[in-house]
C-alpha cells in the first residue's frame, strides 16, 4: 500500500453513468479496481453492462453462495479464465473451479456493504453516491482503496459523503479526514478532474 491516497471528486447528475464510463476506460482493471454502489440493483445494472453476455475471460466474479466442499464463501471474489481447451473456469486463490453462471456473478461493481465485508483491497475505488450515502460510505471506500478514490455524485450527494469543501473543491471537514484515514494512509492528495494537484492533506487516523 502507498503512503498516500489520491482523491478525485466528480460532481455529476448521473453518477452511475459516469462511473460506467470511467470503468470502460483503459485505466480501469477488472479485479484490481472496483466500482462501489449504494444498492444491489445498481450493482446488477453495472455488472451486466460491463460484463457483456456471456461474461468472458478476465471478468471478475463473486460466488453467489457458499460452497463448503470447494472452500468458497458466498461473496468471495475470483476471476474467469480459459484453460487450454477453451473452457471457462474461475480462479479462486490457488484453485480453479468450473464456471457456472448461476454460481458466480460478475463483480465489476460491489455494494458498499459487500465492499465493507470483503477482506481484500483494490487499487482504485470508484465510489458512487446516492440519496442515502453519507460519510460512512466514503470511509468504506477509502478503507478498500490502496491508491486512488474517486467520489461521484450530485452536489448534495457529494456534500453528504465528503462534507464541506473550500473554493478549490478541497474537503475541509476534520471528520472526513478521520474517516478517510481509516484506510491507513498518511496523506490525502486531492486532485481536480483533470488530475492536477489541488492540495495534500495529512490524514487523521481513528
Amino acid at each position: 500500500m502507498t503512503d498516500s491516497l489520491t482523491l478525485r471528486i466528480l460532481v455529476t447528475d448521473w453518477p452511475l453513468d459516469a462511473a460506467l464510463a470511467l470503468a470502460r476506460r483503459g485505466g480501469f482493471l477488472p479485479g484490481v479496481d472496483v466500482v462501489a454502489v449504494p444498492a444491489g440493483l445498481d450493482a446488477d445494472r453495472l455488472n451486466h453492462l460491463l460484463a457483456g453476455a456471456p461474461p468472458g475471460e478476465g471478468t471478475p466474479v463473486a460466488a453467489a453462495r457458499t460452497r463448503m466442499a470447494d472452500g468458497v464463501a458466498a461473496g468471495q471474489l475470483g476471476m474467469l479464465q480459459r484453460d487450454d481447451d477453451g473452457r471457462l473456469g474461475v480462479l479462486m486463490g490457488e484453485a480453479v473451479l468450473p464456471y457456472d453462471g448461476d454460481a458466480f456473478h460478475p463483480a465489476f461493481a460491489l455494494t458498499y456493504l459487500a465492499l465493507q465485508h470483503h477482506p481484500g483491497r483494490f487499487r482504485q475505488v470508484l465510489a458512487v453516491s446516492g440519496p442515502g450515502a453519507d460519510l460512512r460510505y466514503a470511509a468504506v471506500a477509502a478503507r478498500a482503496a490502496t491508491t486512488a478514490l474517486t467520489v461521484l455524485g450530485t452536489p448534495d450527494q457529494v456534500f453528504r459523503m465528503v462534507g464541506p469543501r473550500d473554493a478549490d473543491g478541497v474537503p475541509v471537514s476534520p471528520e472526513f479526514r478521520v474517516a478517510v484515514g481509516g484506510g491507513g494512509h498518511r496523506l490525502l492528495r486531492v486532485v481536480e478532474e483533470g488530475g492536477d494537484l489541488l492540495a495534500e492533506l495529512p490524514l487523521r487516523h481513528p
